[in-house]
């Protein structure tokens, strides 16, 4: 127990700006801590601005998790380049990501990412396949009850991967999902989901 408590409290420390309710503060933050989320090239793919991308993620997010802005008022939102209240990553290339807001996650077409909150009481899981413009959402894919089947994820993705020579590297990055994140949690209950998986 002591040292889950000991790794929690690292964890705070080493991705405290990464949580939203710090991140509502973010004006208090040194100025090169600030500007370091401002620093990402464009997204090297015509199709998506990042920007744009991060808050229709945070949109999505927001109406799948509305629990969420009751105990963060603003919600899942975000600051330019960085969602704040939840991680991205890239499930084709894991490399790729927004975990903290030194991260600068690229979105490409035919790519599929792990979008979450990294708070493990809110931690519904959500798959993003993006297709020609488009994104290709499976909602609370670990939450039956509350969103979409992996399985129903898995098979559309499959299917769209179907000339890829890495596809079941990919199949079985977007099975094992939840180990492309980071996760942590302030609050005493397990999870806002009843049949978590």
């Amino acid at each position: 127990m002591f040292y889950r408590i000991i790794v929690l409290f690292s964890a705070i420390v080493l991705y405290g700006p990464f949580f939203s309710t710090h991140a509502q503060n973010r004006s208090k933050l040194p100025k090169d801590v600030q500007n370091a989320a401002r620093k990402c090239n464009p997204n090297p793919d015509p199709l998506y601005v990042r920007s744009r991308v991060l808050d229709e993620l945070a949109n999505i997010l927001n109406d799948s998790i509305p629990e969420y802005s009751k105990g963060v008022s603003r919600g899942f939102y975000t600051d330019d380049e960085s969602g704040i209240g939840f991680f991205v990553v890239d499930l084709m290339n894991p490399s790729n990501k927004n975990l903290t807001l030194q991260d600068c996650v690229d979105f490409i077409n035919g790519h599929v990412y792990h979008v979450a909150p990294p708070d493990l009481y809110y931690s519904l899981s959500h798959l993003v396949m993006l297709e020609n413009g488009k994104l290709k959402v499976f909602r609370s894919v670990n939450c039956p009850s509350r969103g979409d089947r992996l399985e129903d994820a898995i098979n559309y993705i499959s299917a769209k991967l179907s000339h890829d020579q890495q596809r079941a590297e990919i199949i079985d990055r977007i099975r094992n999902y939840r180990k492309y994140g980071f996760y942590g949690s302030l609050h005493h209950a397990v999870s806002i989901c009843k049949d978590w998986k």
